[in-house]
């Protein structure tokens, strides 16, 4: 009987320890918020007497290594670089800092990156060959104002002029510009979305909008095709998740095609939402006001994620003020007092 019962007892031990090291992963519900780095960008050297006037832009390649720009809106020629090689756990000042005011960047490898700078609507493009430690200028096609900049895996480089409605490419790292292809005398009012993006594993494959037509390339960018016409909506803002699967936000409308863009349903409305990513069909980030919102169905929903980590944090020192999404459940945030964050996922 003894036997018996120690068996059961066994069993029963056995069932409950596995029950704990699943309960986690298959039965709680999990939630999403934004824990500390443990690392911040430190705002004493600035000399800004309201960190509310403080603007923060994330250029991330990878969850890994990125880039945050501090700059002030009360101090135009104020600007700061700071560079991350191991997930914003520390940052390094680079050698030479943008002149002027870094509106994109893009990442070409971990080593070969661009960024676009204006001032004055002058534009400026310079290059780092060591990971953002050293930038160099490099010559732009003159007398035009860019707005836009993207690469692709082979390292062409993209530069796009809303104003002009051009858009130039680089074959050789910046040396030369050849201009692809121009809108100018179409008679469309529809707005230059200002995206070039390249999907699929060979990265072959590639999108930009102009105006009310969407271009593909199947060649890595070196010619493009008008794909798609809206007239109806344009291409203010689209993502290619994949080949098929297409989103585009216009007028406060977040639309769906699951055709490559041939044709689009209404999914809901995101009035006054921008700076929003779809990472996949089930996960998805916005910005509004201030408050960062992830989504788990196409933004039908968007419950807030949470910065506070007790009842005391609920101050203006944790209003996040700029994020980025990496990946998955991967991305990073600061606040208002240059607190850093990244997405914690784990139970309450």
């Amino acid at each position: 009987m003894k036997t018996i019962l120690k068996k059961l007892l066994q069993a029963v031990l056995i069932i409950s320890t596995l029950m704990i090291s699943c309960k986690k992963a298959d039965f709680v519900p999990v939630t999403y918020e934004w824990f500390p780095v443990g690392s911040e960008i430190s705002l004493e050297d600035f000399h800004i007497d309201n960190s509310m006037y403080i603007e923060y832009d994330l250029f991330f390649r990878n969850a890994r290594t990125g880039f945050i720009i501090v700059s002030s809106n009360s101090q135009p020629d104020f600007d700061r670089f700071f560079r991350t090689d191991d997930s914003c756990r520390s940052f390094q000042v680079p050698g030479s800092r943008a002149s002027y005011t870094v509106r994109e960047m893009c990442f070409v490898s971990d080593s070969i990156m661009y960024f676009l700078s204006e001032s004055d609507y002058q534009s400026l493009v310079s290059k780092s060959y060591d990971g953002g430690k050293e930038w160099e200028d490099i010559d732009i096609p003159p007398s035009v104002y860019f707005s836009g900049i993207a690469s692709n895996p082979n390292g062409d480089v993209f530069l796009i002029s809303k104003e002009s409605r051009m858009m130039f490419c680089s074959y050789d790292g910046g040396d030369m510009w050849t201009e692809q292809f121009s809108v100018k005398d179409t008679s469309a009012k529809g707005h230059t979305g200002l995206q070039i993006q390249f999907i699929g594993a060979g990265q072959d494959t590639g999108f930009v909008n102009f105006m009310d037509t969407l271009y593909i390339t199947t060649n890595g960018g070196n010619s493009w095709n008008a794909y798609l016409h809206d007239h109806e909506h344009g291409f203010e803002r689209f993502q290619f998740l994949d080949i098929n699967t297409v989103y585009v936000h216009h007028d406060d409308q977040f639309m769906k095609s699951c055709d490559g863009g041939r044709t689009f349903d209404t999914v809901n409305y995101l009035q006054d939402f921008y700076k929003w990513k779809v990472v996949s069909e089930k996960e998805a980030y916005c910005w509004n006001l201030f408050v960062i919102y992830r989504s788990v169905d196409e933004f039908r929903t968007r419950p807030k994620m949470d910065f506070f980590r007790t009842a005391d944090d609920r101050s203006s020192d944790y209003t996040p003020k700029g994020y980025v999404i990496t990946g998955s459940d991967q991305g990073y945030a600061v606040t208002t007092s240059g607190k850093l964050y990244e997405i914690d996922r784990a139970p309450d």
